[in-house]
């Protein structure tokens, strides 16, 4: 399958340094400039999301990275084409992927990671248990479908897209500190 990456962070990059042994990588990141080119997300089936979410001085998150993948990513893909399953991985507050759906063009679904940043690819190597936040169960099989090669034995978790939200901020909140 064609994966596209936004975002070549250690997220990103860990996505698609394990997905790459089975399935395309289409890498993008507007700040790395062996990634610059956004065109190659124009033939991408999954566009994974894993740009930054940081906090503004007021304490809220600011969401314009993904606003702005989000804008890059319409303007590469063709209108009269199926678009990609964008799988956001950002952290992000229950309810944000519910309103992208309804400001762009995509299906989105959450999946949250629990990476951290000096351990990130053993993490994602010893993953056991894959949550997906999906509204549809089409979507869910589709982004199981990527995993399922690479994590036979992990333990798949279908829920909505703002529970998965609230999993990956509530363990933020427990991990930290």
């Amino acid at each position: 399958m064609k994966i596209g990456v936004i975002g070549m962070g250690f997220v990103g990059g860990t996505t698609a340094k394990i997905l790459e042994s089975t399935h395309k990588i289409l890498p993008y990141d507007r700040y790395k400039s062996q990634f610059q080119d956004p065109s190659v997300l124009s033939n991408a089936e999954i566009v994974f999301l894993c740009v930054p979410t940081p906090m503004k001085p007021s304490g809220e998150i600011d969401y314009s990275p993904i606003h702005n993948s989000l804008e890059t990513l319409v303007g590469v893909t063709d209108e009269n084409k199926n678009k990609p399953l964008v799988v956001v991985r950002s952290t992000a507050v229950s309810g944000t992927t519910d309103k992208l759906d309804e400001m762009y063009p995509f299906r989105f679904v959450f999946n949250p990671e629990f990476l951290r940043e000096k351990n990130a690819l053993e993490d994602m190597m010893d993953t056991n248990r894959i949550i997906i936040g999906a509204n549809t169960d089409e979507d869910f099989e589709t982004l199981a479908s990527v995993y399922r090669p690479i994590f036979p034995n992990a333990h798949y978790i279908k829920t909505d897209r703002k529970t998965a939200e609230m999993v990956k901020y509530a363990a933020n909140v427990m991990l930290t500190g």
